[in-house]
């Protein structure tokens, strides 16, 4: 059984309306230090940082897809939490726009 990390950090926003987050970059490098110490977790980590919602949707896809069934996945956002109209939560990304979360965001569906 393989362990596995994906670590999703956004902490630039082209929505003015989405505050910069410049912590978020720190959570994700501490956070790879932890999983990927044979001591504690032993992960193998992949990060992405600042990318667009296309390339956050391509890496999760990618990510899920090529492990076998029995592997320990973990997926960790550090960046904006967004509710639609509706309450439906999503992910921001670099290019999310607060009033286009649909073709923008991550939705958090997809990541269940």
């Amino acid at each position: 059984m393989g362990r596995f990390a994906l670590i999703i950090a956004n902490s630039k926003y082209e929505d003015k309306k989405l505050a910069e987050l410049p912590s978020t970059l720190q959570d994700a490098e501490d956070l790879e230090r932890v999983l990927k110490n044979p001591d504690l977790g032993n992960f193998k980590v992949e990060t992405i940082i600042n990318q667009e919602s296309s390339a956050i949707l391509k890496a999760v896809e990618n990510f899920t897809a090529e492990c076998p069934s029995d592997d320990l996945l973990f997926i960790q956002f550090s960046t904006h939490g967004l509710k639609d109209n509706d309450g439906e939560l999503y992910f921001a990304a670099a290019n999310t726009l607060t009033d286009r979360l649909v073709s923008s965001a991550i939705p958090a569906s997809t990541i269940h």
